[in-house]
């Protein structure tokens, strides 16, 4: 793994500051104390995220991957507990909205939009002709307005009609 120049020369003042270096792993990868890195025997896209997410009152974070799993989770970075997940059939580049119930919506790169509820569950689900990587927005009445790659912007009831 190569990381840019100022990314490394920042490691670098912050190990000369705290007076230790963090060790090389036998791939040349670096082994940072107090930094929990995930198996590398996962699949890289298990954990790569390519938009913002979403987080309750709770605390409890809402995120899409690019294996097509949305996830619910706690905690910090690598180290945080999965509540639930839900699996699509394409990668996930939106970005979730919740309405004022807890429903959650988003795209995935299988050509639908979701509705699930806060506990993972399906609402609904809706199929567009295209990727969905535009993120959702949800007005005031619950509708979902959302774009798609086929060039439309769909406009769904909070029943997903």
């Amino acid at each position: 793994m190569r990381f840019p120049k100022i990314l490394f020369s920042l490691c670098l003042a912050v190990c000369i500051l705290s007076q230790s270096l963090p060790a090389l792993a036998d791939e040349g990868t670096s082994v940072i104390p107090g930094i929990t890195a995930p198996d590398p025997a996962v699949a890289a896209d298990e954990f790569i995220v390519k938009s913002a997410q979403l987080m309750d009152s709770m605390g409890v974070f809402f995120v899409g991957r690019l294996n097509g799993k949305f996830i619910a989770g706690m905690g910090p970075g690598f180290n945080s507990e999965e509540k639930w997940t839900f699996n699509t059939g394409g990668p996930i580049l939106s970005s979730p909205a919740a309405d004022r119930n807890g429903v959650l919506f988003f795209g995935s790169g299988d050509k639908k939009i979701y509705a699930l509820y806060p506990n993972g569950q399906l609402k609904w689900s809706y199929e567009t002709g295209g990727a969905v990587v535009s993120s959702p927005a949800v007005d005031v009445d619950g509708s979902v307005y959302v774009g798609s790659k086929d060039g439309y912007l769909y406009a769904l009831t909070r029943s997903g009609a």
